[in-house]
């Protein structure tokens, strides 16, 4: 295993230069910031004192940004599991390799068949975002009267390694897909008063079922769906008074995929498998929208975005729509330097599998950072008291002080993403937490005292 160094400015001298020296001195002519004795004695004894936190085990590192001087670290080289912290590397690997262009699918067109390749592209007629304007005016061109749909590059799998088989039902684990469409969910939507749902999209009426709920709470609705096949079911008294959404996880199957694509076209729709890929000349349909996409995805932690989105790597960089082999290529090449080795299974974090530790958080950090998508990155992660899942919490006076990625999953929370302190320096830091009982929320009060702390000492 390989061992971090708390101070990653002597790294930088032994391997850089003193080239590199100068340029840092440049960037921070104030130096790096650091904490008063004091200061620091009183940070750590915030963070090794807190009985919160001595209920399981914590990790955590934060460094300044421009210089890598490590301002302060615990436990930072052990592993943690990660949960939706992993969408940070997600992110990257994105960026990296698709940028501002994600492929909604690929096409070539004979005569007046157009054929579909699939590349795993989330966004088509989502009802999270905005129509695909250049999409959908191809899928309409006059003289196309049959869609072929092509799997032929696909060789992944409805769930991801390490996922919870029984949670198909939640909304959190929608199932992987080569060929988006609606989000492969159904939106159920109560309306004060109703008892009966409107469905989206309505192609699913038919298959939506009123089913008795024993001994339900007055003016609660519920809603479920058959494991292995889209049979819908919900209950509902009418007794709510305010608009409620359900989302139900679809069953991705080849029959689903041909009655969708021929209610959203109207076309005559033929199913290849795996397709006569070879020989044809493929052109993509970009996503107008890849900004909004990644933003989501961190914003609200949108598991299923996370997952199309990686396994859409897989494809453009490597041919075949499987996401393991997009991991191995991320991590032999563009990450190799990571401080320690990392269990990585899936986009999402949703894998039990995976662990990192807060070095590796940093350190992809500062990967975005200096990335030429750097003026783009905090405007994709949740901003405190602002935006996503950070709305309610983190508030600054006037400008938000955090912009960070939060990560849960059952006794395992995660933090980490950038802080900008008050003396307006930018600083990366990761804080996980594992193996506690219980629910996260006093973690997350506890964090955000500490970085509170550090927001006004820095």
């Amino acid at each position: 295993m390989k061992m971090i160094y708390k101070n990653y400015s002597f790294q930088l001298l032994i391997f850089t230069g003193m080239g590199l020296l100068l340029l840092l001195l440049m960037n921070s002519c104030r130096g790096p910031a650091h904490l008063s004795y004091s200061e620091e004695r009183n940070l750590n004894k915030m963070i090794s004192d807190s009985e919160v936190f001595n209920s399981g085990f914590t990790g955590f590192l934060i460094m300044d940004a421009e210089s890598r001087k490590v301002v302060y670290e615990k436990d930072s080289d052990k592993y943690f599991t990660p949960a939706s912290n992993i969408k940070i590397f997600t992110l990257y690997t994105a960026l990296e390799i698709l940028g501002d262009s994600i492929p909604l699918f690929f096409y070539s067109q004979f005569g007046d068949t157009l054929r579909i390749r699939a590349s795993g592209g989330p966004s088509l007629n989502s009802p999270h975002f905005p129509p695909e304007e250049n999409a959908l005016e191809l899928l309409s061109r006059a003289g196309i009267n049959h869609l072929e749909i092509s799997y032929g590059n696909y060789r992944d799998y409805r769930f991801g390694p390490g996922w919870a088989w029984d949670d198909y039902i939640y909304i959190y684990q929608a199932e992987r897909t080569p060929l988006s469409l609606f989000g492969n969910r159904v939106r159920l939507t109560f309306f004060p008063g109703d008892s009966i749902p409107a469905v989206f999209p309505d192609f699913f009426e038919k298959k939506v079922k009123f089913k008795q709920k024993d001994h339900p709470m007055p003016g609660r609705v519920y809603v479920g769906r058959s494991e292995f096949d889209n049979e819908f079911y919900y209950y509902s008294d009418g007794l709510h008074t305010d608009t409620i959404e359900r989302y139900i996880p679809l069953v991705v199957d080849s029959l689903t995929v041909i009655e969708k694509w021929e209610y959203f076209t109207g076309l005559e729709v033929r199913w290849i498998d795996p397709g006569p890929d070879t020989g044809i000349y493929w052109k993509p349909i970009y996503s107008i929208q890849p900004d909004s996409i990644y933003r989501r995805m961190m914003w609200e932690s949108d598991n299923y975005l996370a997952e199309q989105l990686l396994m859409t790597c897989a494809g453009v960089k490597l041919d075949t729509l499987k996401s393991t082999l997009v991991i191995d290529y991320v991590l032999d090449s563009l990450l190799s330097n990571m401080p320690h080795e990392f269990n990585w299974w899936d986009g999402s974090g949703l894998s039990r599998y995976n662990l990192t530790t807060p070095a590796n958080l940093v350190y992809i950090l500062k990967k975005l950072y200096d990335s030429k998508y750097r003026k783009k990155v905090l405007f994709y992660f949740p901003a405190g008291g602002k935006s996503g899942n950070l709305k309610d919490s983190y508030s600054g006076t006037s400008e938000p002080y955090v912009y960070a990625k939060t990560g849960t999953l059952r006794n395992h929370n995660a933090l980490s993403g950038y802080l900008v302190g008050a003396s307006g320096k930018t600083f990366i830091f990761s804080f996980m937490h594992s193996q506690f009982p219980g629910s996260s929320a006093l973690h997350r009060i506890e964090m955000e005292r500490v970085l509170r702390f550090l927001n006004s000492h820095l």
